[in-house]
């Protein structure tokens, strides 16, 4: 017979391959726990291969493919959820090296790694340099302005909680010192302010004078508007004068900056002749154009007609005198010569001066019988028979009976006979 243990012997071999198997599938298991706990979820780290919470200044990062909890660098401080590293408020990332302070105007929220911004134009920031909260000086909440500056980004988030604070560049003749919700308030009427609008002056801006005369120490003064054509500098003392002549005090009344009416040249000196200037610079007087005369004033030459030519209405321009009419300018019409038939218009038809032919002397009397002129200006009536315009071709100075001497034209003779007239 065959012993009983064999049988058990050759049982042994089944049973040691079925615990290996067992064997191998905890071994899978475990390499399979190891494989999971070697990642955690966000903000934690491995510790004696469990997940915890990362702590203090620690977040979660990935080393050699597990989760651990490591220390922030640089200045960087760890988030709430410690997931990531940042720099602290009132601090910014330099270089991309490390957080330092943010200074001077320049702010930053912290939980990034983005450097110091800028407040917006017209904001402070805060002592600790977090937010931008206060107005610097010179600037406030002024609705009146046309124009506003626009705050987008970083600094309407940082300023979201601090009331809607408006922070706006002073115009006009307001100031503001800074501050929390300041307003641009206006100076008093007439006084000055610094260049920053950030403080009132103690003394008038230009244009304005103080009723004080001589006063070196006007602080707390009245500072009166200047009109008319005066003028005042502003400042201590400030008084308003009246320009010199031909000058023209500026829109501000501030200085003396320009010719007045009439005046023309670096010297505002009097225009003169038919020259005219407007004012209201240093040009030079100009001459009237051709058929207008300048005004009484000589600001204008548009208004009136020169001598010779007269207004049309409907067509609102100067035109010549034309046949026998004159006009002594301005906003006179052109009309005929006398109607005695004595007179004719000059050559430029400025007045009815010359004689008309067959007409002579200084009245242009009607030439007596056997003499003759051609009329015009300073006509003489001459004898018609030939011997006498023989003798008078032969000595022009000669004058005849019946003749008149042209203006200016002085007779050789002391005494002359009737019928003999000199000019």
């Amino acid at each position: 017979m065959v012993p009983l243990t064999v049988s058990l012997c050759l049982q042994v071999p089944g049973r040691a391959a079925g615990l290996r198997s067992a064997d191998t599938a905890v071994d899978d298991q475990e390499r399979e726990l190891t494989a999971t706990v070697n990642v955690c979820k966000p903000g934690q780290g491995l510790s004696w291969n469990a997940c915890k919470d990362c702590t203090g200044n620690a977040v979660s990062v990935m080393d050699s493919g597990k989760s651990v909890c490591k220390d922030c660098e640089h200045g960087l401080v760890a988030s709430a959820d410690h997931t990531y590293c940042a720099c602290p408020p009132g601090n910014g990332w330099l270089d991309k090296q490390k957080c330092t302070p943010c200074v001077g105007n320049s702010f930053s929220p912290g939980g990034s790694l983005q450097a110091c911004q800028p407040c917006a134009k017209g904001y402070k920031a805060n002592n600790d340099h977090t937010k931008c909260i206060d107005c610097l000086p010179g600037y406030g909440d002024d609705l009146t302005i046309e124009e506003q500056d626009l705050i987008t980004g970083w600094d309407t988030r940082s300023l979201a909680d601090f009331n809607g604070t408006k922070c706006y560049a002073c115009r006009g003749d307001t100031v503001s010192a800074g501050g929390p919700g300041v307003k641009c308030t206006p100076c008093k009427a007439g006084f000055a302010h610094n260049p920053g609008h950030s403080a009132c002056l103690d003394w008038c801006k230009p244009g304005y004078g103080s009723d004080v005369l001589n006063c070196d120490n006007c602080q707390g003064k009245v500072c009166s508007a200047c009109v008319g054509n005066t003028v005042a500098a502003g400042g201590v003392g400030s008084q308003c004068k009246l320009c010199p002549p031909g000058y023209l005090a500026n829109a501000a009344h501030s200085a003396c900056s320009a010719c007045a009416p009439g005046h023309g040249d670096l010297n505002c000196q009097p225009c003169k002749g038919n020259t005219y200037s407007p004012g209201g610079s240093f040009g030079k007087c100009k001459e009237a154009p051709e058929g207008y005369q300048p005004n009484v004033h000589h600001d204008n030459a548009n208004e009136e007609c020169a001598p010779g030519y007269s207004m049309d209405f409907n067509r609102k321009m100067c035109v010549k005198c034309e046949g026998n009419t004159v006009s002594k300018g301005g906003r006179g019409l052109c009309t005929a010569c006398n109607p005695d038939g004595r007179y004719q218009a000059n050559h430029d038809h400025t007045a009815c001066s010359d004689c008309v032919v067959g007409t002579g002397g200084p009245n242009c009397d009607l030439c007596p019988q056997g003499s003759d002129s051609k009329g015009g200006h300073g006509a003489i009536c001459r004898p018609t028979n030939n011997n006498n315009n023989n003798n008078n071709n032969n000595n022009n100075d000669v004058l005849f009976p019946g003749e008149y001497a042209a203006p200016g034209v002085k007779s050789p003779t002391q005494q002359l006979p009737p019928g003999y007239y000199d000019a």
